[in-house]
């Protein structure tokens, strides 16, 4: 079985066919219609278009889910595909998670590049349009984007390296989950040993602290800044990215993997401090 994720923008023909061909060619068991749920003109856009699609796209064979998700914002965008990922990978078991980035910006493209070196099964694709064609260009932008529309061709996926494997431990995730609840930021391994609940001052927990960050920066997760006498440890964007992914993740598994619920909660989310 297989997932597509579908990110939003302004194209409605190229996101169907993708979707037709992949469905005439393996089957597909869930749907998920990603919007820009900011305040401006493209979100609009967005907003609008996941209406005409989830009606276009609707089947007995699989179910849809809308979640919105700011599209100006890497952060949001990854921890939000990160959450989708997992639960198929992990829960579902699913074999294949087909992103289509033809209707993205460089941030979604961003995060589903380097979501597939996370998860393997991940494959990025675009829907192009023909490269012979001649537009009208003394027509509007929507005009525009309806002639490329018109002439879509079969979905080509994205070549993308497999080098090595991408791996967090449980207690790695828990380091970033912990950085992430005090700002991003500690002031020494001290002070991440203290908010862990460990002994600051048991040389093997020290240690063992000391291993988990020195993995952490090697996967460039988190950075060290050298002091007199102590190590700073501060979240890099990517580390701050793919904590926000865990912690929307755990949440998820504390509903019971609802999914129904999924858009709604993600609402709320953005109502707390991140």
């Amino acid at each position: 079985m297989a997932t597509i994720i579908l990110p939003i923008g302004h194209y409605i023909r190229r996101v169907i066919r993708g979707v037709k061909y992949w469905c005439s060619r393996i089957p597909i068991e869930r749907i998920y219609l990603i919007y820009d749920r900011r305040r401006n003109a493209l979100a609009s856009l967005s907003q609008i278009n996941v209406e005409h699609i989830e009606k276009l796209i609707s089947s007995a064979l699989y179910d849809v889910f809308r979640i919105p998700v700011n599209m100006g914002a890497y952060e949001e965008v990854f921890s939000t595909l990160y959450l989708i990922a997992r639960y198929e990978v992990q829960v579902m078991k699913n074999e294949e998670i087909l992103i289509d980035v033809t209707n993205t910006n460089v941030k979604v493209v961003s995060a589903a590049i380097s979501l597939a070196h996370l998860f393997p099964s991940i494959k990025a694709y675009i829907v192009p349009s023909r490269n012979d064609i001649i537009v009208d260009l003394d027509i509007s932008v929507r005009e525009f984007y309806d002639q490329l529309d018109q002439y879509a061709e079969d979905p080509y996926e994205i070549p993308i390296p497999r080098v090595g494997t991408f791996e967090i431990s449980f207690e790695e995730e828990r380091v970033l989950l912990t950085l992430l609840m005090h700002g991003g930021r500690a002031g020494s391994i001290k002070s991440l040993i203290a908010w862990s609940d460990e002994d600051p001052l048991d040389p093997a927990i020290k240690n063992k602290f000391s291993r988990l960050i020195k993995r952490l920066f090697e996967k460039r997760l988190v950075e060290i800044e050298v002091r007199a006498k102590t190590k700073a440890i501060k979240l890099t964007d990517f580390g701050k990215a793919l904590a926000l992914g865990i912690r929307k993740f755990n949440k998820l598994k504390d509903r019971g993997y609802d999914l129904s619920q999924l858009g709604f909660y993600l609402k709320k989310e953005y109502l707390l401090p991140t």
